[in-house]
């Protein structure tokens, strides 16, 4: 259960980035090649940072986008799994609370998001409808990354 490990949330601000940079390098990636959304959302536990997600708003298709999943190297899979469990009811009240600028509610009816296979099956306990084919992520600068 969630009450047997304690965690905050809060929104990812740029003092976070060191962090991010460090776990990014563990896992064999190039920090400089990630894309951050506004709404970044981080978890932490009596140790500090545990996990970080981003929320892309996609104006003008009917899903958002869930990227960038980074869990604090050495963590455990139950704290990896409790950590994106509260950070996803957070996504989820963060998206039930988007208005236009009359007020109105903005409604999305999908959420995407890609991860590795062995979360795969985690996800699917979860509610996910997942894929069951491996894809590869490929990105094209136009220009170089601010």
């Amino acid at each position: 259960a969630l009450e047997a490990y304690p965690m905050n949330i809060r929104a990812y601000t740029q003092d976070d980035f060191a962090t991010l940079q460090r776990w990014a390098e563990a896992r064999s990636i190039d920090p400089s090649t990630l894309i951050l959304s506004p709404n970044g959302f981080v978890a932490e536990d009596s140790r500090g940072p545990i996990a970080m997600v981003w929320v892309f708003l996609v104006f003008d298709a009917p899903f958002v986008i869930v990227d960038n999943f980074f869990s604090r190297p050495q963590s455990s899979v139950r704290q990896v799994k409790d950590s994106w469990a509260i950070l996803f009811r957070v996504i989820r009240g963060f998206l039930g609370n988007l208005r236009d600028c009359k007020g109105n509610a903005i409604k999305y009816p999908l959420i995407r998001t890609y991860c590795r296979a062995e979360l795969g099956k985690f996800f699917k306990e979860d509610g996910w409808k997942v894929a069951e084919h491996p894809s590869l992520q490929i990105t094209y600068a136009l220009s170089p990354p601010q």
